[in-house]
């Protein structure tokens, strides 16, 4: 029987890493394959293709014979950005259905870059569920801000996710916001939503609140950067 055309791709990257990248582009095009997605596992098992490739083409595949597999990896930490492919390929595998999964996964699994892994599978899944248990898991220290902060700095409930951190009366919570405001300013590649008026009111009085709280525990440079974005904005502040 002739090899079908994803078990075709599978062969190719398998036996040269390189092409991964047009392997995952080809992938994405095909149905979801059972033999590819079996040949990948297969290659992991036996170490012909690395955990991180594994993980990123089993999304790519889609087949929901390899979630177990990709949620292996995402758990066991293997490095190399293996878990932030990981915990794509289980959103991109079986969509809202692996949303409760993650978001366990965001606060119990072992290690932080696995329940790094998981936040973006959740940033790829999208929707209020995800981000408020992103927000939630940076608050509370089961990932690190600036992960839980590049998740949340384009979604569209941005400004309120600043502001119930920066009313959590938290320190973490005073340095998840700020990372927001500074991914919102300086990544290009972010889509963001502009907040209206009264929210930009609202976000900076919160952060003037904080800052006497806590304003000692943000580096200098990151302290003035917040201070220069606050008096840009501060005519609208009222």
């Amino acid at each position: 029987m002739a090899k079908s055309k994803a078990m075709s791709i599978v062969s190719q990257v398998a036996a040269n890493h390189a092409y991964f990248k047009l392997a995952a582009v080809d992938l994405e095009k095909l149905k979801p394959d059972p033999g590819a997605t079996h040949a990948l596992i297969e290659a992991l098992r036996d170490g012909t293709a690395p955990a991180w490739m594994v993980a990123h083409l089993l999304g790519c595949s889609g087949h929901d014979d390899g979630y177990a597999v990709a949620r292996e990896i995402l758990v066991s930490a293997p490095g190399c950005l293996a878990e932030s492919y990981a915990g794509v390929a289980l959103a991109k595998i079986r969509g809202s259905g692996a949303l409760d999964d993650l978001v366990s996964l965001l606060t119990e699994a072992p290690s932080k870059v696995s329940r790094e892994g998981a936040a973006y599978g959740l940033q790829h899944l999208g929707g209020a569920v995800a981000a408020r248990a992103v927000a939630e898991a940076g608050r509370d220290g089961h990932i690190k801000p600036n992960v839980a902060a590049s998740v949340l700095a384009a979604v569209p409930s941005s400004g309120q996710h600043v502001l119930d951190l920066l009313d959590s009366g938290l320190e973490r919570g005073l340095l998840i916001a700020t990372w927001i405001i500074e991914f919102r300013e300086t990544a290009s590649n972010l889509n963001v939503t502009r907040w209206t008026q009264q929210a930009t009111r609202d976000v900076v009085r919160a952060f003037r609140g904080s800052l006497e709280r806590h304003g000692e525990h943000l580096s200098g440079a990151r302290r003035r950067r917040l201070d220069q974005w606050i008096q840009q904005h501060a005519g609208l502040s009222g």
